[in-house]
């Protein structure tokens, strides 16, 4: 969606410009609003009280719209660290206690290189921004 990627650009900009784009944006909402009540033959003291409603919906309407895109954004975040943390920390314990629990040099090997395979799944599904819900937090598993 396009709001996504006005977001996402948005969020990348430093601080001091992004209060310049968001003063643009009040100011040509307030700019907009005057010049149509304005020509509306409405009485100056009402169209003064509709100018500023409006301007404060409609820029409350935007702000709410930006915050919302932000949180779903940290929201997801969130859910990749998590995911990364429990898969990774699996394939890492059981690659720590393979002396422990395996003997046999072979399968040792293979049981590595299966955590290892987890490991790089997981980071490539997270780089991709695959869908996380499908976690298996069953012990063992290698999703």
């Amino acid at each position: 969606m396009w709001l996504d990627k006005l977001v996402a650009v948005h969020d990348r900009r430093p601080i001091q410009i992004k209060c310049v784009i968001w003063s643009l944006i009040v100011f040509i909402i307030g700019i907009g609003i005057d010049l149509v009540l304005d020509r509306s033959g409405i009485p100056r003291p009402i169209d003064r009280v509709a100018a500023n409603a409006t301007e404060g919906v409609l820029v409350g309407a935007v702000v709410y719209i930006v915050l919302k895109k932000r949180d779903q954004r940290l929201q997801r975040r969130f859910q990749e660290i998590g995911y990364l943390n429990h898969h990774i920390n699996n394939a890492l314990t059981v690659i720590e206690n393979l002396d422990v629990l395996v003997a046999e040099a072979e399968e040792k090997a293979r049981i590595a290189k299966e955590a290892s395979a987890r490991i790089k799944r997981c980071l490539r599904k997270v780089s991709r921004s695959e869908d996380l819900t499908d976690i298996d937090r069953t012990p063992g598993s290698v999703n």
